[in-house]
């Protein structure tokens, strides 16, 4: 199998349920207590001198921390057309102090480099630091220099969502308001994808659905706004596995100049949310609130069994894909009461690999990530 083993750690003792449950949620990254996220992009308008930005920093350690938090600007390069800021302003108080198992909003102002042009992007560069044991965590960010799809404003700015399972917390709704500054009115083409954390192994990819589409598959419409009319761009976000103590960006895009290339214009962050521990409470004997897929045993040799929820009466559609988004197979469609259900699927002609069963029910989408073996 794919992957890497790191930090193991032996019990001599029976692990407790709530233990047992933290283990599998916390992921390759259970032992990572302090993290901190920046968005990647933001919007400063051609008008602006300076934007007011929301980042996080969290500690999962056992007692309270404080950290100092610093930026300094990038020079031109790669992606970064334009020299990076040189003015910040902290307005949540510095040294930032963090309670045991969670996060806090970091507010801070970034003024616009002295002749940047429109178009452009400048780079920037936040540094957080423990006071105490010194460790660093660091973070890239960005301004794009936009002509006319000004006053970008993130909801969140950072979404909690789930897988939609049992305990889970549904999917993230992730909306970007905006307003045409222009005289004129304005028509572009957008897209909104997800972005994996800086050299993440692919075994940590986020596995997020936006709209219902497959993992990685970005979604994408047009925006016409007439002059100072505002409007939001709102997609729905779901884990397909769980993501423990991960950001990732949610990404904006648009044609802004006109060149037939989007440029990224503003992040908002997604986190998975977690569910609270299930494995000793009773089954309900209420019906399900939400659309519900799963696969046993996954991995998977032969034999799998599908499990589903409906949370009202609907026409069922299957569909296996592989892990290049090549639809494999397809089950015919059928009608399915409110409440759960199970089918067989026979693994036995697939390939060795990553597969995707999902499942669109009424409209909405859930899909299901499995592995199998020879």
């Amino acid at each position: 199998l794919n992957g890497s083993v790191d930090e193991v750690e032996l019990f001599q003792r029976a692990l407790s349920t709530a233990e047992i449950n933290a283990i599998f949620m916390a992921d390759v990254l259970g032992k990572c207590k302090e993290f901190s996220w920046v968005p990647t992009s933001a919007t400063i308008c051609r008008d602006q001198s300076q934007v007011t930005l929301t980042m996080l920093v969290c500690n999962y350690t056992s007692s309270v921390q404080t950290y100092n938090v610093s930026f300094a600007g990038l020079p031109i390069g790669g992606t970064c057309t334009a020299n990076g800021p040189s003015v910040f302003t902290l307005v949540t108080p510095n040294p930032v102090t963090v309670p045991a198992g969670g996060c806090v909003p970091v507010t801070y102002k970034v003024n616009r480099p002295a002749g940047m042009p429109l178009y452009s992007t400048a780079c920037y560069q936040v540094t957080v630091t423990n006071i105490s044991t010194a460790s660093v965590t660091t973070n890239i960010g960005s301004l794009y220099a936009s002509r006319r799809w000004c006053n970008l404003i993130i909801g969140g700015p950072v979404g909690t969502g789930g897988s939609g399972g049992s305990g889970g917390t549904g999917a993230a709704r992730i909306t970007f308001g905006v307003t045409n500054t222009d005289a004129t009115p304005a028509t572009t083409s957008y897209s909104v994808r997800v972005v994996p954390r800086a050299g993440a192994d692919p075994a940590e990819e986020p596995l997020v659905t936006l709209d219902g589409l497959l993992p990685g598959e970005a979604v994408h419409g047009a925006l016409t706004l007439m002059p100072d009319e505002s409007g939001e761009i709102s997609v729905d976000a779901s884990f397909l596995e769980p993501r423990a103590f991960r950001f990732y960006d949610v990404v904006l895009s648009v044609d802004e100049d006109g060149d037939g290339l989007e440029e990224d214009v503003a992040t908002a962050g997604l986190t998975y949310g977690q569910p609270d521990p299930t494995l000793d409470a009773p089954p309900s004997q209420n019906l399900p609130v939400t659309l519900q897929l799963g696969i046993t045993p996954n991995p998977v040799r032969s034999q799998a069994t599908i499990h589903y929820a409906l949370p009202s009466r609907g026409v069922v559609e299957l569909a296996l894909y592989d892990v290049a988004g090549r639809q494999v197979r397809e089950v015919a469609p059928f009608v399915a009461e409110p409440g759960t259900g199970t089918l067989a699927l026979d693994c036995r002609s697939l390939a060795r690999g990553v597969y995707f069963m999902r499942m669109r029910v009424n409209g909405q989408t859930v899909g299901q990530r499995f592995l199998v073996l020879e």
